[in-house]
Order: C-alpha cells, then structure tokens, then sequence
C-alpha cells in the first residue's frame, strides 16, 4: 500500500509542477502579447488548461504570477551565466578570452531559440514600456548579481586591474 502511496504523491507533484510551469508559460506568452492589465484570468487559465485554484494556489493573483513570470526568467538567465563563469574558471588554465566567451554564450542563449526569444523579449519590452514590477527588481536580482559574479572571475584573472573599473557605473 506505502508504495502505491509513494506513486500518486509522485504524480500528484509532477501534475502539480507542470500546472504551475503552464501558467508561467500562459503568462509569458499573454503577458508579453496584452500587458499585465490586457490579460485576464480566464485568458491564462485557459491558454494553461487549469482552474481558477491553480493561479490562487501557484500565486495569489495575476499580479504575483507576473512578477513570479519574471523572477522565474530572471532566475534561469542568472543561474545560466554563473554555471558558465564557474565552468570557465574550473579549466585547468583559465583565461580571461574564455571567461568571455563562456559568458556570452550564456548571455544570448536564451535568444536562440526563434519562439522563445520572440516570448522573451516581447515581454521585457512590454514591461519596459508598462513597469509594472516592483522598482528594482530587475537590478538587484539580475543584473547586480551577475556583474558581480563577472567581476569576481575578471579580478582573478587579472589581478592588477583598477578596482574602480570592476565596479558598474
């Protein structure tokens, strides 16, 4: 009986993951086609084939699945750039030209994918013109922490550098 328990707590978990990745991905795509405030509930629900509970379970409301939508992304694009500084500095020998073109393969990957991309900056766009997260946001958990990790690797690799041109205006 434990272990077919332990079989619909799985599929129970993996149903409950893929709802809350089919609103994200509602959200990207409606979100980045109508705004925050052109895009209704119903429209997401429907685009993420769930119920009205998925988005008051998964995040409270519209506005929190926004800036969820967002941190999500932003989360992806940090962890990719730093997985690519860290495997850069890893090599036996790391340089600064590798350090560099690790990071910018990390940094427009998510850019190479035709669709995705068309999603992704379709919805940064819209958020440039309509702001609509909290003020900030975008610095403190994307920007900041991937200049700092960047920087970071560069002082290692190039130990005489002027620390005044390590740090972002």
């Amino acid at each position: 009986m434990a272990r077919k328990t332990g079989k619909n707590a799985k599929k129970r978990l993996k149903k409950a993951i893929d709802t809350k990745q089919r609103l994200l991905d509602a959200g990207e795509e409606l979100f980045g086609q109508k705004g925050l405030e052109g895009t209704s509930i119903r429209d997401l629900i429907t685009v993420a084939k769930c119920n009205l509970s998925g988005v008051n379970y998964y995040f409270g409301d519209k506005e929190r699945l926004y800036v969820e939508l967002f941190r999500d992304r932003l989360v992806q694009m940090l962890d990719a750039r730093r997985a690519a500084i860290e495997e850069a500095m890893s090599q036996t020998a790391p340089t600064l030209e590798g350090l560099l073109r690790a990071f910018s393969r990390a940094f427009f990957e998510p850019f190479t994918d035709p669709e995705a991309s068309r999603r992704l900056t379709r919805l940064f766009a819209r958020e440039m013109f309509e702001q609509h997260l909290p003020k900030g946001m975008f610095l403190e958990e994307m920007a900041e922490p991937t200049l700092s990790a960047l920087a970071e690797a560069i002082e290692i690799l190039c130990p005489n550098i002027d620390q005044i041109q390590l740090q972002p205006n």
